[in-house]
C-alpha cells in the first residue's frame, strides 16, 4: 500500500502539495472574504485567448496568459470607472469578450458578436435603472 511512496518523484510531489496547500488555503480564503470568486474565475478563463495566441506565434505560454489577464483587468477597471455599474456584470461582459476574441473569425461573423454584445449592454442597463445588482452572491 506504502510501496508508491518510497518512489523519490512521488515524496518529491508529496512535499510539493504541501507546501502548495498551505499558500492556496490562505489564497482562496482571501479570495473568498473578499468577495471575488468570480472575478478569480473569469481572469483565468479569459487568459485562454492569450495560451492560444503564445502557442499560434510561439512565444511563452506564461507571457501570452499574463498580457491577457492584464488586459482583461484593464478592460474591467476601464469601465467601472466609466459605467459605476456592478463589477459582476462588467465581469460577465469583458470576459464573454475575451472568450469571443479567442474565436476563429469564421466562427463568430463579427455582425453577430456585435449584436450580442449591444443585447447584453442592454439587458445590464434595464437592471441598474431597476435597482438589480447582479452579483453571485444573491
Amino acid at each position: 500500500m506504502f510501496a508508491p511512496f518510497q518512489l523519490p518523484f512521488v515524496q518529491r510531489g508529496l512535499v510539493e502539495v504541501l507546501i502548495l496547500s498551505v499558500g492556496a488555503g490562505v489564497l482562496g480564503t482571501w479570495i473568498v472574504l473578499r468577495g471575488l470568486a468570480f472575478f478569480s474565475h473569469a481572469v483565468g478563463t479569459a487568459t485562454f485567448p492569450g495560451l492560444v495566441l503564445a502557442d499560434g506565434i510561439g512565444f511563452s505560454a506564461s507571457l501570452g496568459a499574463f498580457g491577457v489577464a492584464l488586459a482583461f483587468t484593464a478592460s474591467l477597471w476601464g469601465l467601472a470607472r466609466r459605467r459605476g455599474t456592478a463589477y459582476d456584470s462588467l465581469t460577465a461582459l469583458v470576459l464573454v469578450g475575451c472568450l469571443a476574441a479567442g474565436r476563429q473569425p469564421e466562427q463568430c461573423p463579427p455582425e453577430e458578436s456585435a449584436a450580442a454584445t449591444q443585447l447584453t449592454l442592454l439587458m445590464v442597463e434595464a437592471r441598474n435603472k431597476q435597482g438589480e445588482r447582479i452579483s453571485c452572491r444573491d
